[in-house]
Protein backbone atom coordinates (compact mmCIF):
# COMPACT_ATOMS: atom_id res chain seq x y z
CA UNK A 1 0.00 0.00 0.00
CA UNK A 2 2.78 2.44 0.82
CA UNK A 3 4.44 1.79 -2.54
CA UNK A 4 1.29 2.88 -4.38
CA UNK A 5 1.18 6.20 -2.56
CA UNK A 6 4.72 7.08 -3.61
CA UNK A 7 4.42 6.14 -7.27
CA UNK A 8 2.52 9.30 -8.36
CA UNK A 9 5.23 11.44 -6.81
CA UNK A 10 7.99 10.02 -9.01
CA UNK A 11 6.71 11.49 -12.31
CA UNK A 12 6.03 14.80 -10.57
CA UNK A 13 9.58 14.94 -9.16
CA UNK A 14 11.09 14.05 -12.53
CA UNK A 15 9.06 16.79 -14.21
CA UNK A 16 10.16 19.38 -11.64
CA UNK A 17 13.81 18.32 -12.01
CA UNK A 18 13.61 18.54 -15.82
CA UNK A 19 11.85 21.92 -15.90
CA UNK A 20 14.16 23.49 -13.33
CA UNK A 21 17.16 22.36 -15.38
CA UNK A 22 15.84 24.10 -18.50
CA UNK A 23 16.40 27.77 -18.98
CA UNK A 24 15.91 30.31 -21.73
CA UNK A 25 19.29 31.80 -20.77
CA UNK A 26 21.65 30.37 -23.34
CA UNK A 27 24.79 32.30 -22.41
CA UNK A 28 26.31 35.21 -20.59
CA UNK A 29 24.21 38.31 -20.05
CA UNK A 30 25.01 41.16 -22.43
CA UNK A 31 26.10 44.03 -20.21
CA UNK A 32 26.48 46.44 -23.11
CA UNK A 33 29.56 48.60 -23.74
CA UNK A 34 32.31 48.21 -21.16
CA UNK A 35 35.08 50.34 -19.70
CA UNK A 36 38.23 49.78 -17.73
CA UNK A 37 38.49 51.87 -14.59
CA UNK A 38 41.39 52.99 -12.43
CA UNK A 39 41.97 56.07 -10.36
CA UNK A 40 42.96 57.76 -7.16
CA UNK A 41 41.08 58.51 -3.94
CA UNK A 42 42.13 61.60 -1.99
CA UNK A 43 40.98 63.42 1.12
CA UNK A 44 42.03 67.04 1.50
CA UNK A 45 44.49 66.64 -1.37
CA UNK A 46 46.26 63.67 0.26
CA UNK A 47 45.89 60.03 -0.88
CA UNK A 48 43.48 57.87 1.11
CA UNK A 49 45.81 55.04 2.11
CA UNK A 50 43.32 52.27 2.93
CA UNK A 51 39.72 51.20 2.52
CA UNK A 52 37.64 50.49 -0.53
CA UNK A 53 35.68 52.28 -3.19
CA UNK A 54 32.31 50.99 -4.38
CA UNK A 55 30.39 51.95 -7.51
CA UNK A 56 26.58 51.50 -7.71
CA UNK A 57 24.74 51.75 -11.03
CA UNK A 58 20.96 51.61 -10.47
CA UNK A 59 19.62 51.27 -14.02
CA UNK A 60 21.36 47.94 -14.71
CA UNK A 61 21.80 46.99 -11.05
CA UNK A 62 25.56 46.71 -11.33
CA UNK A 63 27.96 47.06 -8.39
CA UNK A 64 31.76 47.26 -8.64
CA UNK A 65 34.29 47.15 -5.79
CA UNK A 66 37.99 47.95 -5.52
CA UNK A 67 40.50 48.09 -2.69
CA UNK A 68 42.39 51.33 -2.19
CA UNK A 69 46.18 50.89 -2.15
CA UNK A 70 48.60 52.62 0.20
CA UNK A 71 49.19 55.22 -2.55
CA UNK A 72 45.46 56.01 -2.87
CA UNK A 73 45.13 54.17 -6.19
CA UNK A 74 42.40 51.68 -7.08
CA UNK A 75 41.46 49.57 -10.09
CA UNK A 76 38.13 47.91 -10.86
CA UNK A 77 38.03 44.49 -12.49
CA UNK A 78 38.10 44.75 -16.31
CA UNK A 79 34.78 45.00 -18.05
CA UNK A 80 32.76 47.50 -16.02
CA UNK A 81 29.50 48.45 -17.80
CA UNK A 82 29.28 52.09 -18.91
CA UNK A 83 26.89 54.30 -16.98
CA UNK A 84 26.49 56.79 -14.19
CA UNK A 85 27.51 55.46 -10.80
CA UNK A 86 27.01 56.57 -7.21
CA UNK A 87 30.26 56.11 -5.31
CA UNK A 88 31.09 55.35 -1.69
CA UNK A 89 34.43 55.17 0.09
CA UNK A 90 34.55 52.93 3.16
CA UNK A 91 37.12 51.81 5.74
CA UNK A 92 38.71 48.39 5.33
CA UNK A 93 36.79 45.37 6.57
CA UNK A 94 37.87 44.27 10.01
CA UNK A 95 39.19 40.75 10.23
CA UNK A 96 37.33 38.34 12.47
CA UNK A 97 39.69 36.41 14.68
CA UNK A 98 38.96 33.29 16.66
CA UNK A 99 39.00 34.00 20.35
CA UNK A 100 39.18 31.61 23.25
CA UNK A 101 35.66 31.65 24.83
CA UNK A 102 37.19 31.91 28.32
CA UNK A 103 39.30 34.90 27.27
CA UNK A 104 36.24 36.70 25.88
CA UNK A 105 34.79 37.12 29.34
CA UNK A 106 37.93 38.79 30.70
CA UNK A 107 39.27 40.58 27.63
CA UNK A 108 38.49 44.15 26.77
CA UNK A 109 37.44 44.83 23.19
CA UNK A 110 40.16 46.38 21.07
CA UNK A 111 39.79 50.13 20.60
CA UNK A 112 37.84 51.05 17.50
CA UNK A 113 40.18 52.32 14.81
CA UNK A 114 39.39 55.78 13.53
CA UNK A 115 39.66 56.67 9.86
CA UNK A 116 39.90 60.46 9.77
CA UNK A 117 40.79 60.42 6.06
CA UNK A 118 37.53 58.54 5.24
CA UNK A 119 34.75 60.82 6.52
CA UNK A 120 31.41 59.24 7.50
CA UNK A 121 29.44 61.09 4.83
CA UNK A 122 31.28 59.25 2.02
CA UNK A 123 30.42 55.80 3.39
CA UNK A 124 26.79 55.67 2.12
CA UNK A 125 25.30 56.40 -1.28
CA UNK A 126 22.58 58.55 0.31
CA UNK A 127 25.14 60.99 1.77
CA UNK A 128 28.34 60.70 -0.26
CA UNK A 129 27.29 63.03 -3.07
CA UNK A 130 29.89 61.31 -5.26
CA UNK A 131 28.78 60.38 -8.78
CA UNK A 132 31.01 59.38 -11.65
CA UNK A 133 30.42 58.39 -15.24
CA UNK A 134 32.17 55.35 -16.67
CA UNK A 135 32.56 55.57 -20.42
CA UNK A 136 33.48 52.95 -22.98
CA UNK A 137 37.23 52.37 -23.12
CA UNK A 138 39.77 53.47 -20.54
CA UNK A 139 38.67 55.63 -17.59
CA UNK A 140 41.03 57.32 -15.12
CA UNK A 141 38.95 58.77 -12.29
CA UNK A 142 39.76 61.01 -9.36
CA UNK A 143 37.64 60.70 -6.25
CA UNK A 144 38.20 63.84 -4.20
CA UNK A 145 36.82 63.87 -0.68
CA UNK A 146 36.63 67.02 1.43
CA UNK A 147 35.63 67.75 5.01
Amino acid sequence: MRMLCRLPLIPLLLTVAFVSGCSSDSGPVDRGPLGTVSGTVTFGGQPATEGSVDFYENAKGFIAHATIGSDGKFQLSPGTPVGNYKVTVTPPQTEVQEIDPVAVETAEPPPEKKYPNLPEKYRQTSTSGLTLEIKEGENTLEIKMTK
